[in-house]
């Protein structure tokens, strides 16, 4: 297992992680940031199984994914140990950054492990869609998965902006937000 070396709290300080090798680190104190970057080849999922210190319903880790421009595309939060499944559009290098979002602090290590996996990255949400020119395409009978990073993403309380294959129209069937 490979240790977080500080000072990693920019973009171009990211401590460089390898496909597959597990990262142990510590927040050392509840403004420090952690960033780690992943240099991938090819287009493709990245899966990272993150281990908390405690488990907790308090969310009191945070991860974001952001792309090689430093664009945030994901944004999640936890107490508990969980697995988060990112799209990388293309070739180049993907950063993560671990921080503590709220109040609930702990400065135990935590530990996680980012895979890539080359693939197609159909059915995962490309950022940025904040408008309807840049929505994504939603076609019937295929999943779409993605998030609202804010409660206003995209300017519109709660929602992502897709649009529909031209061939459908919003009778052709249910959608339902998760």
């Amino acid at each position: 297992m490979s240790q977080e070396s500080e000072s990693n709290d920019t973009l171009a300080t990211a401590n460089t992680l390898s496909s597959g090798n597990a990262m142990n680190g510590q927040l050392s104190s509840s403004s420090d940031l952690d960033y780690y970057k992943l240099t991938v080849a090819a287009p493709g999922i990245v899966t990272v199984a993150l281990d908390v210190p405690t488990n907790s319903t308090s969310p009191y880790f945070g991860l974001n994914f952001y792309n090689a421009s430093g664009a945030l595309q994901n944004s999640y939060t936890t107490g508990s140990d969980n697995t988060y499944r990112f799209a990388a559009a293309a070739a180049g290098t993907y950063y993560l950054q671990i921080n503590a979002p709220s109040y609930y602090y702990s400065d135990g290590s935590y530990s996680f492990t980012a895979t890539h996996a080359a693939q197609s990255v159909a059915g995962y949400e490309a950022e940025s869609n904040n408008s309807q020119a840049t929505a994504n395409t939603l076609s019937s009978g295929n999943a779409m998965n993605g998030q609202t990073t804010s409660l206003t993403c995209a300017g519109w309380p709660w929602a992502t902006p897709l649009k529909l294959d031209p061939a459908l129209n919003s009778s052709d069937f249910p959608m339902q937000i998760t």
